[in-house]
C-alpha cells in the first residue's frame, strides 16, 4: 500500500491490479485490503490493454473505488468509462442483462412449428391463455409478464399487483422490509404490490413469489385458485384472500387437479435448455 506523489490516493496491489481509492476513505485500510484479497469477481473489459474491473464485496467500506492501468497510471488518467463507480456498474449490469434472451424453449419451437406439444401441454396452454385460469392477464406477453416494451408500443405500462400473499394485520400488511412498491412510495395502496415476473424457465426457478415462500408450481396454482393465501398461525398469520389492496385480477378459480397438472405441464414447456446451459452466462472464472 502507498500514497501517490500528490498524497491524494492510496493504492493496494493485488495480482494484476492496483486499486486506487481516496486516502481518507478509511482509517483501517489493512482490514479493507484483506477483504479485497478474499472476495473478487473479475471481468475483462478489453483484450489489448490489460485493464480489468474487479467487483469486490468490500465496496461498501469505501465511497469510491478506482482501478489503474497496468502501466501505473493514476486515476485522473484512466478512461472514466472504465472506473468502478455506481454509474458504470449499473450500465455494465444492464448491458449484460440485455443479452439474456431466452427464446428457444419447446413452446417457442412449437410456435415455429418445429415440434409438437402433448395433449396435456396443449390443454395447459389453453387454460393459461383463457378466462378459466386467467393467467394471461399478467403473463400473456411473449415474455410471459406484463411489462414488455418494444418498438411501436403505444403506451408504456409497468403495473404492480398485490396477489393476496399476506394480510398480517388484517389491514393489508406485508412483512417488513420487503413490502413491494410501498417501500418506494409509502402509499398504503401500494402495500404488497409487485411486478409480475417473466415465467420463462419458471420450472427451474423455485421457490416462488418475491420472498420464496411458495415452494412448488403446484403450490403456486393452489394459491391462485384460492384467491390468496391463508396463514393460520405464527408471526405472519392472516387471510390474504381479504387483503384490502389485493388486485381485482386475483379471485377464486375453479381448477380441477387435472387442470393444475395440465398447467404445470405447459409451464414446463417454457424451459429453454440452450439458454440455461449457454457458457456465456455461466459464472465467470477468477483469474489466477
Amino acid at each position: 500500500m502507498r500514497v501517490d506523489e500528490k498524497g491524494n490516493w492510496r493504492s493496494f496491489r493485488h495480482r494484476n491490479f492496483r486499486i486506487l481509492f481516496p486516502a481518507n476513505a478509511l482509517s483501517n485500510i489493512g482490514t479493507w485490503a484483506q477483504r479485497v484479497a478474499q472476495d473478487w469477481l473479475v471481468l475483462e473489459l478489453t483484450n489489448n490493454n490489460g485493464f480489468y474491473l474487479g467487483l469486490v464485496t468490500a465496496i461498501q467500506f469505501a465511497p469510491v473505488l478506482l482501478f489503474s492501468l497496468h502501466g501505473g497510471a493514476l486515476a485522473d488518467r484512466v478512461d472514466k468509462r472504465k472506473l468502478l463507480i455506481l454509474t458504470n456498474i449499473i450500465a455494465a449490469i444492464a448491458t449484460f442483462e440485455r443479452c439474456l434472451i431466452s427464446a428457444d424453449s419447446r413452446y417457442d419451437q412449437y410456435l415455429r412449428k418445429q415440434t409438437t406439444l402433448s395433449e396435456s401441454e396443449l390443454r395447459g396452454l389453453n387454460l393459461f391463455m383463457g378466462e378459466k385460469a386467467e393467467c394471461f392477464h399478467c403473463h400473456g406477453s411473449f415474455n410471459f409478464n406484463d411489462q414488455v416494451r418494444y418498438v411501436g408500443l403505444s403506451q408504456v405500462d409497468t403495473p404492480f399487483h398485490n396477489t393476496g400473499l399476506y394480510n398480517i394485520d388484517g389491514k393489508g400488511g406485508f412483512p417488513f422490509p420487503n413490502r413491494g412498491l410501498f417501500e418506494a412510495t409509502t402509499n398504503p395502496k401500494d402495500m404488497g404490490a409487485f411486478r409480475a415476473p417473466s415465467l420463462r424457465n419458471v420450472a427451474v426457478t423455485a421457490p416462488y413469489m418475491h420472498d420464496g415462500s411458495v415452494a412448488t408450481l403446484e403450490e403456486v396454482l393452489d394459491f391462485y385458485a384460492a384467491g390468496g393465501r391463508v396463514i393460520r398461525s405464527g408471526l405472519y398469520a392472516g387471510d390474504g384472500r381479504v387483503n384490502p389492496y389485493k388486485s381485482g385480477l386475483v379471485n377464486q378459480i375453479n381448477l380441477s387437479e387435472q387442470d393444475k397438472a395440465d398447467l404445470v405441464a405447459f409451464l414446463k414447456t417454457l424451459t429453454d435448455q440452450g439458454f440455461l446451459t449457454n457458457p456465456r452466462f455461466s459464472k465467470p472464472a477468477i483469474s489466477q
